[in-house]
C-alpha cells in the first residue's frame, strides 16, 4: 500500500511540475511580446516587444529579426483553398516557386499557412502568409472582407499566429 502512495505521489508532483513549466512559458512569453489590437481588422495579436511600427505604414511592425503586416481580403465566392492558392501562385512567386500550404484552424476558424520554399527571392524576407476566414465579413470603406491576412517572417508567423483572436 505504501508503495502505491509514492507512485501516485510521484506522479502527482508531475504533474504539478508539468503545469507551472506550462504556466511559467506563458509568462515568459506575454513578457517578450507587446499586444496589438487592430479595430479595423477585428482582431488582435502578440508580436515580438522588439518590433516598433514601421515609417510609412499603419499596420506593419517590424524589427532587426523579423516583421509582422496585416491586411484583409475580400475573397467574396472564394473558398479559403482558392484564397490560398491565389496568394501562392501569385506571377511574382512571392513565396518561391513551391510554397507549402498549410491547413490550420485559428481561433475556431479555417485558416491556410502558406510558408516560402528555399529559392524565394531575397526581397520578399523571408515572407509567409497566413489566411484565415472572418467569423462574419467585416467592412472597411463600404467594402465586404472574407478573410483576414497576416504576413510575417517565416521565422515568427506561426508564434504570431497562435496568439491571433478576433474581437467584436
Amino acid at each position: 500500500m505504501r508503495s502505491k502512495f509514492k507512485i501516485y505521489l510521484s506522479f502527482g508532483m508531475i504533474i504539478i511540475f508539468v503545469c507551472l513549466l506550462c504556466i511559467s512559458n506563458k509568462v515568459v512569453a506575454k513578457e517578450n511580446t507587446k499586444y496589438y489590437e487592430s479595430k479595423k481588422f477585428n482582431i488582435s495579436l502578440r508580436y515580438n516587444k522588439e518590433w516598433n511600427k514601421s515609417p510609412g505604414y499603419s499596420d506593419k511592425f517590424q524589427g532587426k529579426d523579423g516583421f509582422f503586416q496585416i491586411s484583409a481580403s475580400t475573397g467574396k465566392d472564394l473558398s479559403i483553398d482558392e484564397v490560398a492558392k491565389n496568394e501562392a501562385t501569385h506571377i511574382l512567386e512571392p513565396f518561391g516557386s513551391n510554397p507549402k500550404i498549410t491547413k490550420l484552424i485559428i481561433d475556431g476558424e479555417e485558416a491556410r499557412l502558406i510558408m516560402p520554399s528555399s529559392d524565394q527571392i531575397k526581397d520578399f524576407n523571408n515572407q509567409a502568409e497566413l489566411i484565415v476566414k472572418y467569423p462574419k465579413a467585416i467592412t472597411i470603406d463600404n467594402e465586404s472582407y472574407y478573410y483576414f491576412i497576416l504576413w510575417a517572417d517565416k521565422n515568427h508567423i506561426e508564434s504570431i499566429s497562435k496568439t491571433l483572436k478576433f474581437i467584436s
